[in-house]
């Protein structure tokens, strides 16, 4: 999903379905729900917006080892990790989430992960105390504006 279609020299797989740039509007509603697992083998990215967006579903995930993608995944509970470059290593991991017992796991790992640690009920109260230090206040003073504001 999200780039141009293979040319005649590079084909897809029996089995494979190719889909190019969608909205993320079409993404979110038709075809992410239909992953039974997401590989993300980066050489660069840290961190990703789309690994979170899949693990915000539910859906069992692979990362590659490049630095801090292996903490979003929580060292391998959330999702499994592979070594960079390396696609066997890869093609093991993809085969053992589509075990349906390991990918039912992986799932409730991967939705439970995003939601402790990246969605916004998680997010927002910590990017509040970070905000309210760098004022130089504390939840006493908020609480203390609140009432006399009332």
């Amino acid at each position: 999903v999200g780039c141009e279609p293979p040319t005649d020299e590079l084909r897809c797989e029996p089995g494979i379905r190719w889909v190019g740039r969608v909205s993320r509007q079409v993404l979110f509603d038709e075809i992410l729900p239909t992953f039974d697992v997401f590989a993300y083998p980066t050489n660069f990215d840290c961190i990703s917006y789309v690994v979170l967006e899949v693990m915000s579903f539910g859906i069992a995930i692979t990362v590659s080892d490049y630095p801090s993608m292996p903490e979003v995944v929580d060292n391998g509970n959330a999702g499994l990790i592979s070594p960079r470059n390396n696609p066997d290593a890869l093609a093991a991991n993809i085969l053992k989430l589509l075990d349906p017992v390991q990918n039912r796991l992986f799932r409730k790992a991967a939705h439970s992960r995003y939601c402790s640690y990246f969605s916004d009920t998680a997010v927002m109260p910590k990017l509040k105390r970070s905000y309210m230090l760098a004022l130089g206040r504390t939840e006493a003073d908020r609480a203390e504006n609140t009432e006399n504001a009332a």
